[in-house]
């Protein structure tokens, strides 16, 4: 299995965050990840075209000033971000998955609190984005 070498996490919380880096840390060893606590930072990052696009994005559905939805939207808009898998990595009841499918999002990963639980749910999406890959 492959595991995406680069991957962009945009999440306004800073101790989710750690617990994803923890958690990549832990078990992904080699895999980038490039963190945007702000999602208008997040944008400049998006449409900056001279930064690689990352091989897998990871967004917080709530944030604040502006959504995950409108970031999706944004994402889904852009060419060099086309077939980008998008993970929405979110807490609470997961009753936003139907509109950030139709949206264009790829995986619904709920927060865990526990890192050994989010390197267990990272190691299932990552076996899933591997397998669609090599169909």
């Amino acid at each position: 299995m492959s595991f995406p070498k680069n991957v962009l996490l945009i999440d306004d919380d800073p101790e989710d965050c750690e617990i994803f880096f923890t958690a990549l840390k832990e078990r992904f060893d080699g895999v980038e990840c490039n963190y945007e606590q702000d999602a208008r930072a997040a944008l400049k990052r998006i449409y900056d075209t001279t930064i690689p696009a990352p091989q897998m994005v990871f967004l917080d559905w709530r944030m604040p000033l502006i959504s995950g939805a409108e970031i999706l939207t944004i994402i889904r808009e852009l060419p060099h971000y086309k077939g980008i898998p998008i993970v929405i990595f979110s807490g609470g009841l997961a009753n936003y998955w139907e509109e950030a499918q139709k949206l264009g999002a790829s995986y619904l990963l709920v927060k865990p609190s526990k890192i050994d639980e989010l390197i267990v749910d990272l190691t299932h999406i990552f076996e899933l984005e591997s397998k669609r890959k090599s169909n």
